[in-house]
This record gives C-alpha cells, structure tokens and sequence, in this order.
C-alpha cells in the first residue's frame, strides 16, 4: 500500500530503515516499495559487550527465577519481556511491582506494560523507567519501540521469542552505555506450542480468505454485513479480512466499507504465511544451537581481552546447583588460569643459594 504512493513524492530520495531485517525481508522491503536498484546499507547487530545465555525452564519456576537474577542492584535497570499480558502482570508482582510504577518489595521497583492497559498507565510507566523512578518494566513486545535509556543491564526473555529478528532488537536494548549487559533467554518445549497458537489465529487458513472473498461485490458493503454472508465468527473474520486486505483480495476505503480485490492474493499471502512459519522453526532450532548471523552481516565479531572475561561467551549455562537446576551467572568470568607448573628438584633454583649442585 505505501509502495502505491511513493510515487507521488518523485524525485525525492527515498530511505527506508528498519531495525532488523534477515536477506528475505530486505528483498521484501525493495519489492513493497517498489524500489529500483536501492542502494543497501547494511550494520551488524553483533555487540562485543553483550553476553548472551540460555536456561531451559518450565513455565512455573521462571518468575522465582527472575527474581534471583535481578535482586542485586547491578543487574538493573532491566527489562522483562513476557509472552502474554497475563505473564507481565503476574511477573512484575512477584517482583513487587505490580502494574502501578513505584510499587517495590525487597528493594525491587516494578511495571508492568502492555497493550490492555491505556495510554496513560503505559505512559506512566515508560516515564518512570526512563527517569529511573522503576528499576524493572516487565512487559509485552509493545514496550521498547523509541525506548534508549542506556544504562539497561540486563534484558530477560520469560520465554522463548516468536522471531530471531524480534530477540536481536530486543536484547539490543541492554548495553547501550558499553559497558558489560546480560541477555538471558528462559524457554522450554511448551513455548513453542504458545507461537503455533498465535500463528494459527493470526495467520488464519487460506482458505477462509477465499470464503470472504466470494461473497465481495463490487460495491461497498459494510463489514459486518459480509461476516454475516461469509458465516464466519468475528474473531476470525476480523484477522481474515486484514491479511485479505493487505494482500490485495479486499478494498477497505476510507470509510470502513469493504469491496472486491485482485484474485491472485492467495500466492502472496501463502508466501508470507510461509514465511512466519519458518521464522518459528528458526526459533525452535535456536533452543538446540547458537545464535548466528540473520541480518546479511558476515563481519567477524572481535573482543578485547578485558571484554571477553566480563561477557560469557553465546553458550548452553551449566548446572551451579539451585534447586538442581540450571541458573545463569551474573559474575564476569574469572582467570581460570593455572600456576605455572614447579620444576623438578634437579632444576630448581635458589636465588639465595646460587646455581644447584650437579
């Protein structure tokens, strides 16, 4: 849709940036706005001081969890980012917060945010975290878009991410100061199961797109009106007639009134439903292996001396023994090297008694 309007803004330069994008998405971006020979201009995401872990835990112990890796003051500020607003509620209370900022217990100061609550809580919120008036905002993916307060420490995921490109954005929040921050990633198997239910309701099946696409006409009609030809529920039909419309198989003027497309929408919108399915095997895959390079960047990643001992390198934690489960460290790595070795009797030297005796 904006790819039709650009032309009227001709000669003008034309700039497009986005925070993330894999290879795919940047070819989509030039062909969406239906650029010719665009120049790319492409920066890695990789951070020398960004230290990035994984802990696999169930759903039920990662609220304990989080509270143990942000009760030392120098692991905060953070941010939390919940799978669902119920999770962000329930999260920033056990941290002591709740959804009012300033709420605190045990020294901890905690928000929650998300789309169910209004403008002005959100705002609330987001000034307090911001002006250092909350040490955690536990929330949704709605919290952090123009968000750049640079001393955030450490960026916690409660649960497996829906995209690879979402997590890099996301954990790119910590750090900004350069000095050492922490990402960690909370998942387990069930995780996934939460992303197939989103991607089913949010990417409904194609052939419910066609069912309202039959009963269009070329005339306006209201929504409502075709959802009751359609005999589709609501919920479903509201999602449907979206992706109907972005893909071209629905006209919404700008009064609300729907009419008939373009027919061939069912090849673009079976891409684009491919494609979020891939971007969840992505993740899937990401439970079992290291972060590797989506953006199109191949620039290798280099570390100071002194950077590599404060930040872990991308890696599965070990065991350290709470309630026999695996647990993130919060300390830079210690010098695990070892004394030089003693020479034997026959070679060893006495400064107070010169050279030893054949």
């Amino acid at each position: 849709m904006l790819g039709e309007r650009l032309p009227a803004l001709r000669p003008a330069p034309i700039v497009a940036l986005t925070a993330t994008a894999t290879p795919e998405v940047q070819d989509d971006i030039v062909a969406e706005l239906r650029l010719t020979t665009p120049s790319r201009h492409i920066h890695g995401f990789r951070r020398t001081n960004l230290g990035v872990e994984v802990v696999e835990r169930l759903p039920s112990e990662r609220a304990e969890l989080v509270r143990t890796l942000l009760a030392p003051a120098e692991r905060r500020p953070a941010i939390v980012y919940a799978p669902t607003r119920k999770e962000a509620e329930s999260i920033a209370k056990a941290l002591g917060g709740g959804v009012r900022a300033g709420a605190r217990s045990g020294g901890v100061r905690a928000g929650a945010y998300h789309a169910g609550l209004g403008t002005a809580a959100r705002d609330q919120v987001q000034s307090a975290f911001l002006g250092g008036a909350l040490d955690v905002v536990v929330a949704t993916t709605a919290f952090g878009m123009g968000i750049d307060k640079a001393d955030v420490r450490t960026v916690i995921h409660s649960a497996l991410p829906a995209t690879v490109e979402g997590y890099y954005q996301e954990i790119g929040r910590a750090g900004r100061d350069g000095a050492p921050a922490r990402a960690i990633l909370l998942h387990s198997f069930v995780d996934t199961k939460t992303h197939e239910f989103f991607l089913e309701r949010d990417y409904p099946d194609e052939e419910l797109l066609s069912r309202i696409a039959r009963v269009l006409g070329d005339e306006p009609s209201e929504p409502d009106a075709v959802r009751r030809r359609s005999g589709v529920d609501e919920a479903s039909f509201e999602k449907a007639l979206e992706k109907l419309w972005v893909h071209g198989g629905a006209i919404v003027d700008a009064d609300g009134h729907v009419r008939r497309g373009a027919s061939d929408f069912r090849a673009a919108y079976a891409r684009q439903r491919a494609h979020k399915q891939a971007q969840l095997a992505t993740m899937r895959g990401l439970r079992r292996s290291p972060l590797v390079p989506h953006d199109g960047a191949r620039r290798p990643l280099r570390r100071s001396a002194r950077q590599r001992r404060a930040v872990r390198p991308v890696r599965r934690v070990r065991p350290l023994g709470v309630r026999g489960r695996g647990v993130p460290r919060a300390e830079p790595r210690r010098d695990r090297r070892r004394p030089a070795r003693a020479r034997s009797a026959g070679h060893a030297r006495r400064p107070d008694r010169g050279p030893a005796p054949p």
